[in-house]
């Protein structure tokens, strides 16, 4: 079983003062000096990541297990964690550009790696930064003929089956899925990933980044951002008067019918 997992490290935001808020003119905020750190949902699925290549192992199974991130920066110190905590092979490929508004792209790219590594199950966060498209999940399994299953909050490996739990709305849906799949993760409660030890940090102190060659996406670099502005969230509304719920029931059908005016 091949398992990958596929996350971003981003700026830290909330580290930034009122006066690192500052664009230049091209409308971008410099963060080159702001903290690295891991989006909760990405953390997630690292998590899950493990927890799956560890249930699997147990029922007997051979497992290979990788993470994967594309960026401008090698995050080696995360690699480096990574390694400890248990991962078989962690790889970076540089890119040239932001792929914040360009999931088919950054899709297209972890595409490629999946089917270069064999990846049999395929873990992501739902989003990775505020601004997040969450399209990524959807389109990489698109672009590899693989099922998709989001919102996922819980998984296990038993008996050589997948078993998955995902939140829709107030309920939990649990589903047993086939072997091969991409898994978005998304609130999954207690899946923060544990402190390395120093003799864990030790133990793979020789072990490096795969770096892959970077990847140009076409017409990406030309793209400037020109200007940003609020979504208008305003609505229009009207009052019910009404005495009781049936009442206010009967004039809402009405207005939908055409049979009565809206207030």
């Amino acid at each position: 079983m091949n398992i990958l997992v596929c996350f971003k490290i981003t700026a830290d935001l909330e580290a930034l003062s009122q006066e690192d808020w500052v664009a230049d003119s091209d409308l971008q905020v410099d963060l080159r000096f702001a903290p690295q750190e891991l989006g909760c949902f990405d953390e997630s699925a690292l998590s899950f990541g493990l927890k799956l290549a560890e249930d699997a192992r147990a029922e007997g199974e051979i497992v290979k297990l990788t993470a994967v991130t594309l960026g401008r920066r090698n995050p080696s110190r995360w690699m480096k964690t990574l390694y400890a905590l248990g991962y078989d092979e962690c790889i970076f490929c540089p890119v040239q550009c932001d792929s914040l508004f360009s999931p088919e792209n950054t899709a297209n790219i972890l595409a490629g790696i999946a089917t270069e590594y064999g990846a049999d199950i395929i873990l992501t966060g739902e989003r990775s930064s505020p601004g997040g498209s969450t399209f990524t999940a959807p389109l990489l399994s698109e672009m590899l003929g693989m099922p998709c299953y989001g919102g996922i909050s819980a998984l296990s490996y038993q008996a050589g089956v997948l078993k998955v739990e995902a939140l829709s709305g107030d309920s939990i849906i649990k589903r047993v899925l086939p072997s091969l799949a991409v898994l978005s993760v998304g609130n999954a409660p207690s899946t923060r990933l544990k402190i390395p030890t120093l003799k864990e940090k030790m133990a793979v102190s020789n072990k490096n980044t795969t770096i892959l060659p970077e990847k140009v996406v076409p017409g990406e670099q030309d793209k400037i951002l020109l200007s940003m502005t609020a979504v208008d969230r305003s609505r229009t509304c009207s009052k019910i008067a009404a005495d009781s719920p049936r009442e206010a029931a009967e004039k809402i059908v009405g207005y939908m019918l055409g049979l009565e005016d809206m207030p």
